[in-house]
This record gives C-alpha cells, sequence and structure tokens, in this order.
C-alpha cells in the first residue's frame, strides 16, 4: 500500500496528527464501513443520538447513582424494555449514563479500562439471558478496536454510536464492465481513422467525436449510433475544446485552420486559420518593461475586437491569426477576470504558446496580444484552471507550467527532464481535479505521475501499465488511466490503490487500440474512443452465486482455526472472513483491497499471533498487515523487505524476554519483524537468505527457535534473539518438505511432510529422526495439529484429509514404536487442493478450505 494523501500533501493549519487512543478510534471509523455482521450472533446495536451524547459529555451533572445494585437493576429494567426488538431498539441518553455508570463500577482498579473478565462480569447480570458468554466475548472482541485485550469507555462509546449510525453495513463494490461489442465500429458512420479527442457535453450527453480523417461528429450515447457528422474535412484535427459554456465547440486541425461550430444549431460560426510566416507580438503597453496584459490594454482591445456587428456575410470570411506559422497542437479558450474579453490560446509544436482575442466578426486580422517560447518541444495539451491563477500547460519535453497569461509568466514548473524527477520522457495528457486539488500525468512512460500543483515533485507515482499511456482523466475520488495495449485501470485517489483493471476485448483499424478518454458523469460510465465512441458501464459486483450465498466467491487461498474464541478465519484475493465454527454462520467480513501495493496484490497467507487476538495476512507484494478480525480494523503494516510474495507466516513470543517477533518467508528470504503494539508501521528488523533456495514452509520450536524448510528437503533451525542458525535436519537434494507444524505440549518435535507424500517426525533439540512414514501418494499440502496434540490431519492436492491419532507420543521422544502413529480416518473434503486445515479437539471438529471451489467446510 502507497501513503495516503493524508502522508504526501501539507498538513493544513498546522494541525497536529491525532495519536494514540484517538488516532486508533478515527482508524476504526475510516474502516467500520467494510465489516458486516450476520447471524444470530450478531452484537447488540444501541441507537444512541450523537448530539444527545455531546451534550452529556459537556454536562454530566445528572442523577448520580452511587449504589451498585441500583445501577444493575436500571440496566437489566433498560434491556427488558427492548424485548423483541433483538437489540435493535433506541438506547435513550438516560441509558447511555446507566452504561456509563456500569462500566465505571467494574473498573476496580481506576485504570479507566475493562479486561475480558472484567467487561463478562459487568455486563452479564445486565443482558441475562439475552445473551451467552460465548456472544459476550464476541461483543467484547469487536469493541476491543486495538485488540491488547482491554476496552477503554471511548472504544466502547464509539463502537454504539457506529452501530447507532448504521456504519457496519456492507457495501456492495461498484465496477466497471467492459462491453461485449463496440457498436459505433460498425456502423457505416463511424471515423475512417482514430479519433484524436472525445467530448461529452454535460447538457445534452451527446458524445462528439474528432478524427484524424478530418471529421467530426456527434453520437447518441444511449445507443452509440451517429446523429450527425458535424465537421467534414480532410486534415488530421489535433484538439477540441468547449467554449461558452459549452454553447460553442472550437476544434483545430493540421491545416493550420481552427473552427468554431454552435453546439444547438451545429452551424459553423467561424474558421480562423492562421498566417504563414514569421509574426512578432507588438510591443508592450508603455510604462511596462515587459509584456503584460495591463487593464487598459485589455479594453482598448475589447473595443477593437468587439466593435464590428457580425453578420451572416461576415462569417464566410476567415479570421486570419498573424505569427501562428505552424499547425495548433493545443488548444484552449479562457476569460480573463475583470474582463470580458475571451482569450484563445494555441499550443505550437515547436512549444511556443500564443494568446489571441476571439473575434466574433469575419474578415479581420488578429495580432497576438502574448508569445511565448513556453516549453522545448511540442505543447500537447492546454487547461484553463481559475484555481492555478492561470493555464496549465503540458509537452513532449516532459514538463508541466502554470502559465499566467496576464503577466506573461511561468508560476511553477512541475517535473522536467533537468529536473531529475517526475517524467523524463514526453507527457501526453494530464487531468485536474477540482475537488482534490492534484493533478495526473501520464506519457511514454509506463506510469503515472501525481501532482500537488504547489509542489515541483510528484507527490506519487501509480505503477501497473505494461505500456505507454495515452490518457487519463479523474473523476471525483477515481482516476482512470488509459494505455496504449487498450488496457484501462481504475485508482482510489485517497489511497492511490488499484481498483480494477480493465481490457479492451475489440480489435480495431487501422489502429487496434483505444486514442481519446473522457468520462460521462451523467450515465456514470467511461468513454474511450477508437474509430467510435464506446461506453463502459458500471455495475454492482455480482457473480453467479445465489442471493442468500454469504461466503467467497474468489478461490481460497488460506483459512486458520482459532482455538480460543472457536472462529475461522478464511481469506480470498481480496475479501477476510470470519466464521463462528460451532454454528457455521458467517460473524464478520471486510475487504483489504485499499491495502493492496498495486492491482496484482492479493492476499497469499493467513495467520493468528501467539494470543489469537489478531490476524494477520500476507500480501502478494511481499508486505503484511496485522488486523482486528472481528471487526476489520487494520492494527499494523509491516513493509515489505523483499520484492517476492509473503508465503509464510510465524508469530513468536518469548514472555520471559518480553519480545514479539513476526517472521515471515518471501521466496528465498527470511524477513524478522518486531511487533510493538503502539507502532503502525514497521520496517524488516533484519533478513537472511540461503541461495537461490526457495523456502517452502516454517513454524516456531519454542519462544525463541524458528524452523523452515528450503528447496533441497533441509530444515534450517534458527534462533531468532541471538540471529544464529543453530543446526539442521535432513539432508539436501531429497524430496522438499512442503509444511511443517509443532507439537508444542510434546516439546522439541515438529512433524514434516515432504513431496512424496513421507511423512517424519523430528526432534529438534537433538536433531534426530524420530518416525517415518508413508500411507499418502500425492503431494502433501496441508498438517494441522489439535490443542492438546492428540491428532495430527494431513491435506494433499486432491482434498483428501487424513488423520492420525498421536496420543501416544511421548515428550522429548527419540524413537516411538511404529504403532505411536495411528490413522483413524480418511476422507475427501474437496475436489480440488486444500488450502486450509485445522482441527478443535473438544468438539472433534475439521476445518477444511478449498482453494479452487471457494467453500470452507467444517
Amino acid at each position: 500500500m502507497g501513503p495516503g494523501p493524508t502522508d504526501l500533501l501539507p498538513n493544513p493549519g498546522g494541525q497536529r496528527p491525532a495519536s494514540g487512543r484517538r488516532r486508533r478510534l478515527a482508524m476504526r471509523r475510516a474502516s467500520s464501513f467494510q465489516g458486516n455482521q450476520e447471524g444470530k450472533n450478531r452484537c447488540p446495536r444501541l441507537m444512541i443520538d450523537e448530539r444527545e451524547l455531546k451534550q452529556w459529555q459537556e454536562d454530566d451533572s445528572g442523577d448520580s447513582l452511587s449504589d451498585a445494585d441500583e445501577v444493575e437493576a436500571q440496566a437489566v429494567s433498560m434491556i427488558s424494555s427492548q424485548e423483541g426488538k433483538s437489540f435493535e431498539g433506541r438506547v435513550e441518553l438516560k441509558h447511555l449514563k446507566i452504561l456509563k455508570r456500569i462500566f465505571d463500577h467494574a473498573d476496580t482498579d481506576g485504570g479507566g479500562t475493562l479486561d475480558e473478565e472484567e467487561f463478562l462480569e459487568a455486563f452479564k447480570p445486565v443482558m441475562g439471558a439475552r445473551m451467552t458468554d460465548d456472544e459476550l466475548r464476541h461483543w467484547f472482541l469487536r469493541i476491543d478496536v486495538n485488540a491488547n485485550g482491554d476496552v477503554d469507555w471511548g472504544e466502547f462509546s464509539t463502537y454504539l454510536l457506529l452501530e447507532s449510525n448504521g456504519k457496519m453495513a456492507d457495501q456492495a463494490r461498484m465496477e466497471y464492465v467492459a462491453p461485449k461489442s463496440a457498436p459505433g465500429t460498425r456502423n457505416a458512420d463511424a471515423h475512417t481513422d482514430m479519433v484524436s479527442k472525445l467530448l461529452v457535453h454535460s447538457k445534452t450527453g451527446k458524445y462528439y467525436t474528432f478524427s484524424r480523417d478530418g471529421t467530426a461528429k456527434i453520437w447518441n450515447p444511449r445507443h452509440l449510433h451517429c446523429e450527425r457528422t458535424l465537421h467534414h474535412g480532410t486534415a488530421w484535427i489535433t484538439d477540441a475544446c468547449w467554449v461558452r459554456n459549452q454553447t460553442r465547440v472550437m476544434l483545430s486541425s493540421m491545416d493550420r485552420k481552427i473552427h468554431i461550430y454552435d453546439t444547438h444549431t451545429f452551424d459553423l460560426l467561424r474558421t480562423i486559420k492562421g498566417e504563414k510566416g514569421k509574426h512578432h507580438a507588438p510591443p508592450a503597453p508603455s510604462g511596462s518593461g515587459k509584456k503584460v496584459l495591463t487593464r487598459g490594454y485589455l479594453k482598448k482591445v475589447e473595443r477593437a475586437t468587439y466593435g464590428a456587428r457580425e453578420d451572416a456575410t461576415s462569417r464566410s470570411d476567415p479570421t486570419v491569426l498573424k505569427g501562428m506559422a505552424d499547425s495548433a497542437t493545443a488548444i484552449g479558450c479562457m476569460e480573463l477576470p475583470n474582463s470580458d474579453l475571451e482569450l484563445l490560446v494555441v499550443g505550437q509544436r515547436t512549444g511556443e504558446l500564443l494568446t489571441y482575442p476571439m473575434n466574433t466578426s469575419g474578415g479581420a486580422t488578429l495580432t497576438p496580444l502574448l508569445t511565448h517560447q513556453l516549453h522545448d518541444a511540442t505543447i500537447s495539451k492546454i487547461m484553463p484552471i481559475d484555481y492555478l491563477g492561470g493555464l496549465l500547460t503540458s509537452s513532449w519535453d516532459s514538463s508541466l507550467k502554470v502559465f499566467n497569461v496576464e503577466t506573461n509568466t511561468v508560476l511553477r514548473q512541475l517535473g522536467g527532464g533537468g529536473s531529475g524527477y517526475g517524467h523524463q520522457r514526453s507527457i501526453n495528457s494530464f487531468s485536474w481535479s477540482d475537488s482534490m486539488k492534484l493533478i495526473a500525468s501520464c506519457g511514454s512512460e509506463r506510469s503515472v505521475f501525481i501532482w500537488n500543483p504547489f509542489i515541483a515533485k510528484p507527490v506519487y507515482r501509480l505503477t501497473g501499465h505494461m505500456a505507454p499511456l495515452q490518457d487519463v482523466v479523474f473523476h471525483g475520488d477515481q482516476l482512470i488511466t488509459m494505455s496504449v495495449d487498450k488496457v484501462l485501470k481504475v485508482w482510489d485517489v485517497r489511497t492511490f490503490g488499484c481498483l480494477q483493471t480493465l481490457h479492451d476485448p475489440n480489435t480495431y483499424g487501422p489502429e487496434n487500440g483505444n486514442t481519446a478518454l473522457t468520462y460521462d458523469g451523467k450515465r456514470q460510465c467511461i468513454v474511450t474512443g477508437n474509430v467510435a465512441p464506446m461506453a463502459w458501464g458500471m455495475r454492482k459486483n455480482v457473480s453467479a452465486f445465489p442471493p442468500t450465498y454469504v461466503g467467497h466467491t474468489k478461490a481460497v487461498t488460506g483459512a486458520i482455526v482459532n482455538t480460543f474464541f472457536h472462529y475461522v478465519a478464511s481469506a480470498d484475493a481480496d475479501t477476510v472472513n470470519t466464521w463462528n465454527i460451532l454454528t457455521g454462520e458467517r460473524v464478520f467480513t471486510f475487504n483489504v483491497r485499499t491495502y493492496f501495493q498495486d492491482e496484482d496484490d492479493s492476499v497469499t497467507s493467513v495467520h493468528f499471533d501467539d494470543g489469537h487476538r489478531r490476524l494477520v495476512t500476507g500480501f502478494r507484494s511481499g508486505k503484511s498487515m496485522f488486523w482486528n478480525f472481528m471487526n476489520g480494523q487494520p492494527l499494523k503494516e509491516l513493509h515489505k523487505a523483499v520484492d517476492a510474495e509473503t508465503s509464510n507466516l510465524v508469530h513468536i513470543v518469548n514472555k520471559p524476554q518480553s519480545f514479539r517477533l513476526l517472521c515471515t518467508s518471501n521466496a528465498n528470504h527470511v524477513c524478522l519483524y518486531e511487533d510493538l503494539f503502539d507502532v503502525y508501521r514497521e520496517k524488516a528488523l533484519r533478513t537472511w537468505s540461503h541461495g537461490r533456495g526457495r523456502i517452502n514452509c516454517m513454524c516456531p520450536c519454542g519462544p525463541s527457535i524458528l524452523a523452515y524448510a528450503i528447496d533441497g528437503g533441509l530444515i534450517v533451525l534458527y534462533h531468532v534473539v541471538m540471529n544464529v542458525l543453530i543446526g539442521t535436519l535432513g539432508q539436501l537434494n531429497t524430496a522438499s518438505i512442503e509444511k511443517l507444524v509443532y507439537l508444542r505440549p510434546r516439546e522439541s518435535l515438529i512433524v514434516a511432510a515432504r513431496s512424496n507424500g513421507t511423512m517424519q517426525i523430528w526432534n529438534v533439540k537433538d536433531r534426530v529422526l524420530v518416525h517415518q512414514w508413508c500411507k499418502v501418494e500425492r503431494d502433501i499440502c496441508a498438517l494441522a495439529v489439535d490443542g492438546p496434540c492428540s491428532h495430527l490431519a494431513s491435506a494433499d492436492q486432491l482434498g483428501v484429509v487424513t488423520l492420525y491419532d498421536i496420543s501416544s507420543i511421548p515428550k522429548h521422544a527419540k524413537s516411538i514404536s511404529p504403532d505411536a502413529v495411528t490413522e483413524v480416518a480418511r476422507f475427501r473434503a474437496h475436489e480440488c487442493s486444500i488450502s486450509g486445515l485445522g482441527l478443535l479437539q473438544a468438539q472433534r471438529l475439521v476445518m477444511t478450505s478449498g482453494s479452487a471451489d471457494c467453500l470452507v467446510k467444517v
């Protein structure tokens, strides 16, 4: 995940960022909308009026309830009054006061927090038969935002407010859909060459296309049928823009002509042509050493420009632009502040910028008000932006410039070949976000740069395209980018994460690609241009699964059992689900796509921390994250140390020495991170590798030892505290080890599953092979043991699960009899490879997840 806008842009007003508890609560508010709770285990939704809460916090001089029994009695009465409402009723201000006093009374040490047992003791009498102990523990886990085992009143009241405002509802993600075909490309009225510019009329909704074949057409946006050919010509149309609130449209062509059409009558209002030969702008107004547009000078130009009355005869006479010796590569129209004068701005291949008054009378010869050698190469785009105080221009010289026409000065330059940052090659296009005050630019490179217009360096770089980019366009908090290989990407500007990648399946000619891009805000669709416009509509992200289906809709990458709280956490490419293993109901789900590094990122591994309160996910990009699995709250982000996916995760806690470490494997590297509760972003403490041998699996061996298997069949034992290799098990050049599992109650013993179906038990302390057997002919892909290590389960690539009784294996065994491991069951759980496996000994349950069938089974 890249840094968000708040990490990159200046802090407005110099405000200090929230810290500590307030920061965590703010993060919870930001992420809580992703969560969704379902089924009978739904937590109480207590309705609170936010204004009442604020008033109460400001004035807490209400009735004081000192007697604990009285408080409890009123609380029980409060809950009983909601009978039949399934906790969906409204808790009034007095009820919140009662809950606050219950909370304070239970806080016997005065620390301001309640641990899990204090919470249960305080609220069990209040809830009575309405909630079981397990449901109360579930409630506690959801309220405990940072998963540290304590709940303070801030977390509790914030949870109630979020519940009361209905912010826990799941929101269906919208996505764009590629059209199955392009209707316009089969139309006889389609352009004969590629579209160079595409505009959408905001009032009529019609699409205007301008092509290299010299024609301009108007299209019906609903059926994408050509309604009218606006302009007939033979010269390549290079650019087009709206004039006078879209009542007119202006286009430029390679024959040094500019045409202006009325968008209501579709009449040609004016033809403007450039004059061959060089011409210099008139001298500066008196009293100015530099050519600037003073107010008196502009008034004089206005009188000269608009003095003549326009008539039908004058329209037939072209207006001549002196000094326009070359064709216009970019055009724009702008109005100066405190003036009625409209200006025509022309950019040329030489990088020169020319400014003319917009004359409505024909037959005139216009002299440029300003000429400025703005760029060193072709000007590719011009856009007037009032917020920036002038024009924003881009060029093939790899720079963006903000130019003030009145003062004839460059206010600032963004990037450029000589600056060493930003674009180093030509810029083809850019887009301005008026809501976020950001600029996105693209060009011959495969990256999109995001700019703060007041900072010379880009604030972020978006990567992921595999070809040069043609165009970009902002829409709200989204950015759409288009490359020459017909690939479109949709980005979330708030997080700079890629939301969606689209590929145009159609074939076009004379070039097989899309050459123009815009957004239709009225119909909420992306519009691309080739030889005709094509609309990419929006729809809900739906699938072939039935409406009542609440499981995964993508391949499950991993699933793990939480034996402490009887939950299962499962993950697919971008979604994490939490299930009640006893009832099979999904209790929470959240999406992690916002935190992806790029569009190709996905979840690759899952793991619970040593206390089973936090879920850890590994990503394809190489980073990892800690989560509160009961409410989707991100708790910690671990930066990638190696550019490879995180395939294995192990959390090691050494309580006597008071340290917590997370170990990850990324290709042939092991990365070690320190797990500090008060730090949100962590960098790797250290990394090491073993040549080119990939690390297949890992497991803990006590409070300080990490065991991991590398390609070639060797198990490495590493002391993570002393940072030293302490031994190896097995030999190289044997069958690779696919999975390792630690028999914690047996101490010193680990089980290894090899790719040839061989199962081994090793004594880590004495470095000896204790037992070996082979009853499975297929590759083993998962291993699991129950809490007391009385049963061992293995799963293979064909979905077959084998269960073994290992209860007779003694501690620190150096050798065991063959009958110490006995097979007790074998069954086929899935028709595909198993990605997750877990055991609950007390309930005699086996949990499995299929990698391809999207199912989690118990």
